[in-house]
């Protein structure tokens, strides 16, 4: 990775900015540009004015790579007397879905502010969702609300779509209805 790489994409977020580019090259090369010359140098350079793919803060890439290679892991936990070509693997995750009302917009006359009822209520469904990509099929739920019970209710839904003399192993995230727990 390029010192320019490293500089335009910061761990604490955040973009380099052509006129930072304009002050850098000033400053280590004594050579002054426009921002119009910098823009041009950066398409030449093979740079291109794109949206960012977002990532999440905490993401580790040492996790995502552990999990490309997941699929050697999971073939060695399964018994020896099951078939790797009667196995499916499936995908699971949820989703929270639902209304949090904001306050309305309205005319009013300038330099005051006036007040509106606004909902404190929040409606929310859960929909439960897994597939399976090697035979397309899929399995959902929509529930009231998340936890290991519904979680439970799923798992059995998308063991009844596995056909007799299959077996399928479901890939989860780490939510804490996936976990059982002793009490």
């Amino acid at each position: 990775m390029t010192t320019f790489e490293k500089n335009s994409i910061k761990e604490n977020g955040g973009r380099l900015k052509a006129q930072t580019l304009v002050t850098y090259i000033a400053q280590e090369f004594n050579v002054e540009y426009t921002i119009f010359n910098v823009y041009r140098l950066l398409h030449q350079l093979g740079f291109s004015w794109i949206t960012s793919r977002s990532r999440h803060p905490k993401q580790l890439e040492k996790i995502q790579e552990n999990f490309k290679k997941f699929e050697m892991e999971i073939i060695l936990t399964i018994p020896l007397n099951i078939r790797l070509k009667n196995v499916d693997v499936w995908f699971q995750d949820e989703a929270r879905f639902g209304q949090q009302n904001t306050t309305t917009r309205l005319w009013a006359e300038k330099g005051t502010r006036p007040r509106a009822v606004k909902q404190q209520q929040f409606e929310y469904a859960y929909l439960f969702g897994a597939v399976c990509p090697a035979t397309g099929d899929t399995e959902a739920l929509m529930a009231p609300f998340m936890n290991m019970d519904v979680m439970d209710k799923h798992l059995a839904l998308i063991s009844k779509k596995v056909p007799e003399g299959r077996h399928a192993v479901i890939v989860v995230d780490g939510a804490a209805w996936h976990q059982p727990h002793l009490v």
